[in-house]
């Protein structure tokens, strides 16, 4: 198989979608607001109440449809060039761009004895942390669940697209969605939203986005619908449903920013979402995410960790010292090893 370009990071320069770097520091700069906003509310219920603050805990929405828009959009691609999806070097992508980040993060918090019990540990490992019982779990590991969704996704996603063929995996990817938002609304098991079943929608509305921004005549149409207007009030419309907790709205609001700016990359902000500070932050904000979680606690509960580390401006710095480090010495590199050992089998 011949080997494809790739840059000094293990990236594809030709498979560079423009904004999507820096809607990935969109995103966790809103996760990074909503962690350490927690410092100006005592209990929980006021912090959610807290206004502003509220908004970041977005930023794991906007990772969702990103995910989706990006994976069906490279798989719809290499279907193209290739003429089929190689499900076996896509898995082995994932696996190497995936694990060992997380797996470093986890051997840390382990030896620290900053989670939970083993429960704790093995769901975050198997990837069932969604399903684990709170209680069960600790604040270390409790961001672990988008990761868990997401694996769940790609688990079952690529497979289902080549199953169907193009021409109907995006009426699958709509189907799916709509059956999960009724799935979650019919609430047969309150009290845990972080399971995939009730999750899904989020990547599977970016995912059916891919296929419009795949075909020719889908991209021009999108190109003219979301004019500059037209993407301010779908802004404005995600900000309304958020305040009234309409999920699957804002799921479905999210991938129509994203491909706004994909579709319009002369637009002023889809220029800023490529400027090179932002697009450096969404590269390595897969690392952050997994860092941000030791140093950016919540006030309301013990923190187990001295010397102000949890403190401004000390966590912030911390947060972003280690996903620097993790991104250099683990990610990039196992991101290349994957890619390549992806073209040799």
């Amino acid at each position: 198989m011949k080997r494809s370009a790739t840059s000094k990071d293990g990236t594809n320069p030709k498979r560079h979608i423009p904004t999507l770097d820096g809607w990935r520091a969109v995103a966790i700069l809103l996760v990074l607001w909503a962690h350490q906003g927690n410092v100006f509310y005592r209990t929980p219920e006021a912090y959610l109440r807290g206004g502003l603050f509220y908004f970041g805990t977005w930023g794991v929405p906007i990772f969702f449809g990103l995910s989706g828009l990006l994976i069906t959009k490279l798989l719809l691609e290499e279907g193209d060039r290739a003429g089929f999806v190689d499900l076996r070097a896509f898995y082995i992508r994932r696996c190497f761009r995936i694990l060992p980040p997380m797996l470093l993060y986890l051997v840390v918090v382990f030896a620290a004895g900053l989670l939970q019990s083993k429960a704790d540990f093995w769901s975050c490992i198997f990837f069932f942390r969604n399903y684990l019982p709170w209680q069960l779990g600790s604040w270390y590991s409790g961001h672990l669940w988008s990761l868990s969704v997401e694996e769940h996704f790609y688990l079952f996603w690529p497979t289902l697209l080549v199953w169907t063929g193009v021409r109907r995996a995006w009426i699958w990817a709509l189907g799916l969605s709509v059956l999960s938002a009724a799935w979650r609304w019919w609430g047969l098991f309150p009290g845990n939203d972080s399971r995939t079943d009730l999750r899904l929608d989020s990547l599977l509305l970016g995912a059916a986005l891919a296929f419009l921004l795949h075909s020719g005549r889908g991209r021009a149409w999108l190109e003219r619908c979301l004019n500059p207007a037209a993407w301010v009030v779908t802004l404005a419309l995600l900000v309304v449903v958020i305040r009234l907790e309409a999920q699957f709205a804002a799921s479905l609001l999210i991938p129509l920013l994203i491909a706004g700016t994909v579709t319009h990359p002369d637009w002023t902000l889809s220029r800023v979402l490529e400027w090179k500070p932002f697009r450096a932050l969404g590269r390595i904000s897969y690392s952050l995410y997994l860092w941000q979680q030791i140093f950016l606690y919540p006030p309301w509960q013990p923190r187990p960790l001295g010397g102000g580390v949890q403190r401004l401006p000390w966590s912030l710095l911390l947060a972003l010292g280690c996903a620097v480090v993790s991104y250099f010495v683990v990610e990039r590199p196992s991101i290349r090893w994957g890619r390549r050992l992806s073209q040799s089998v």
